[in-house]
């Protein structure tokens, strides 16, 4: 239910038939009242339709882009996977393309190790966000416009220290780091070099 009430539309529509205005594009609805008039279970007076609070509902519908993430994984069965994405080999580089709808979370999961890397700020470009050749990572981040630095945190286990390009940061093994990307910074800016091989 957390996504089916949600008030959005463009802007020839004026962002949304139940509640327009930009200023509504996007909220999440917590109920639907079929009837043409009555009260909600607060006793408010209400027109049928979505109703004028999220609810809960809000906390479902953060929780799942707060936890949207794309994850290339390795699985024993069924092998090479990207959930939220796509990926692609192109001679010794593996390419993922994030496709999870936020494009902030980056995770590989194999019998190497295990990687994690999350930015704060702006998005990893849909196509092309990532490319793999042997132990360097480079991310294509775009930053939306957004003013100030970028937070990027990385943490990785079993793939040695690594060194982050853009200001030098060195990473021990099994260390979580955060460290603020200039606001300058375009897409194909960021590359990390890791001591051991990121996939098998």
């Amino acid at each position: 239910g957390s996504w089916a009430g949600v008030n959005a539309g463009e802007e020839n529509d004026n962002y949304g038939y139940w509640f327009p205005g930009k200023q509504n594009d996007g909220a999440a609805s917590g109920g639907f009242e079929p009837l043409a008039t009555g009260k909600i279970w607060l006793g408010q007076e209400h027109r049928g339709g979505p109703w004028m609070y999220s609810c809960e509902i809000d906390l479902g519908f953060c929780g799942g882009l707060r936890g949207a993430a794309t994850v290339l994984a390795d699985d024993p069965i069924f092998g090479r996977s990207c959930y939220g994405g796509e990926w692609k080999q192109k001679g010794d580089a593996v390419t993922v393309d994030s496709a999870d709808g936020v494009s902030r979370r980056f995770h590989i999961v194999n019998d190497s190790g295990r990687l994690h890397c999350k930015i704060g700020k702006g998005h990893f470009v849909q196509e092309g966000s990532f490319v793999i050749t042997g132990n360097v990572l480079e991310a294509r981040i775009d930053p939306c416009g957004v003013k100030g630095a970028i937070p990027l945190e990385i943490s990785s286990e079993g793939f040695g220290a690594c060194t982050v390009s853009v200001n030098g940061t060195v990473l021990g093994e099994g260390e979580s780091v955060k460290i603020s990307l200039p606001e300058q910074m375009g897409p194909a800016a960021l590359s990390v070099k890791f001591c051991k091989p990121l996939l098998p």
